[in-house]
């Protein structure tokens, strides 16, 4: 499994620092959300957090990240695909699945015309929702209470 440990510095603010590049897990999820508007992207060793499912790296299967931040969400929906999509293309026939899920608690509306508007320039994707609720408060429900999931096929 891998250790990430997040770190204070005084120039960089908050940051995570991988501590096992070179054995990475299957599963990267990342739920902060006092905290991830402040996280530095890239990390460590000029790694950043989606830098990890280039050709090198290809055993990360799903990548969660809960934020209230929409230009995060956006930046990571983009870079994912910017990602995913030439490495589908490149090797189809021994392509495995992988997972993006983006669990937002901020203006959902906003957040939905951001990926529909996006959804456009991809290809291969599904959306669809969860009733699970919102994940992040039980008593504080956002739009209609789901959490939203784009899946790569």
């Amino acid at each position: 499994m891998m250790k990430i440990t997040p770190e204070e510095n005084e120039n960089s603010g908050r940051r995570l620092i991988f501590r096992s590049v070179e054995k990475l897990c299957n599963h990267l999820k990342i739920v902060d959300l006092r905290n991830l508007n402040q996280l530095d992207v890239p990390v460590a060793n000029n790694i950043d957090i989606f830098g990890i499912l280039n050709r090198r790296n290809s055993n990360i299967k799903n990548l969660t990240f809960g934020t209230s931040n929409i230009e995060f969400a956006r930046s990571a929906f983009n870079r994912f695909f910017a990602v995913e999509q030439p490495r589908k293309m490149e090797n189809e026939r021994g392509f495995n699945r992988s997972h993006l899920k983006i669990y937002f608690s901020g203006d959902y509306r906003l957040f939905l015309d951001i990926l529909r508007n996006n959804l456009g320039e991809v290809e291969n994707v599904e959306e669809f929702f969860s009733d699970q609720g919102d994940v992040f408060s039980n008593s504080k429900r956002t739009a209609s209470i789901v959490s939203r999931i784009m899946t790569v096929f």
